[in-house]
């Protein structure tokens, strides 16, 4: 992991905020099988379709609503999560074909280690629920069908509405986005071209509006030349 990433896990332990890709879970051990870790997979779909996020196990709220470190958490709890074994477990619940990308990453706050799950985004279409799982209340954690999509309430929810379908379609948008400039990057790699470094990063309308006057340049500098070189003839 590069020294950048490292700092940035880090805060998100030291400094514990819900944010609507950041999220804070109890220090308990993961299972599949109940509850918690069915929830726990209901939120990773949802910062994946999302656009991507971080979930931290290790802390809970205290009577005031203040994230603090749970006293529960131990190094049997933070063994549980493993990435190949957590995403298995996610994939079983995913519609057929479909996988989740996640990571987990073991961060130190002495004494204590606490998982940090990174997920990200998808890649062609949202990840839909492939099958159901019912609490032992007997009232439905996940749901077959369901599209789950984290907020800016920063809740996890069903998309029932037009702000929840705005912010899917502003990630697909924007990964579609991503896909066409990496093409164009490769196409210009090959003409001994490049793209600008601002335009490089994720796409967002500062980027889009660099990579369309670069390309306005780019048309000008290559006409100059075809109309110098026809003058030369």
């Amino acid at each position: 992991m590069d020294p950048e990433k490292q700092r940035f896990l880090t805060t998100l332990a030291q400094y514990p905020e819900e944010t609507a890709t950041a999220e804070y879970k109890s220090g308990i051990t993961f299972d599949q099988d109940d509850d918690f870790g069915a929830k726990l997979i209901k939120h990773i779909l949802g910062l994946a379709n999302a656009g991507g996020g971080y979930i931290v196990i290790g802390f809970k709220e205290d009577a005031s609503g203040k994230l603090v470190p749970d006293s529960g958490m131990n190094a049997t709890v933070s063994g549980s999560y493993e990435t190949t074994r957590l995403s298995q477990c996610v994939d079983k619940y995913l519609a057929s074909g479909q996988r989740v990308e996640l990571q987990v990453h073991k961060i130190e706050v002495t004494p204590i280690v606490y998982p940090v799950i990174s997920v990200q985004g998808f890649d062609d279409s949202p990840l839909f629920c492939g099958r159901e799982f019912k609490g032992r209340d007997g009232k439905l954690i996940l749901k077959e069908g369901a599209i789950y999509i984290r907020d800016v309430a920063a809740k996890t929810v069903i998309i029932a509405g037009p702000v929840q379908f705005r912010t899917l379609l502003k990630v697909a948008v924007g990964r579609r986005q991503a896909e066409v400039l990496n093409q164009l990057r490769s196409l210009f790699t090959e003409m001994g071209l490049s793209l600008p470094p601002g335009i490089a990063a994720s796409p967002n309308a500062t980027s889009d509006a660099q990579f369309r006057e670069w390309s306005e340049k780019q048309r000008a500098i290559a006409f100059d030349e075809l109309v110098k070189s026809r003058k030369r003839i």
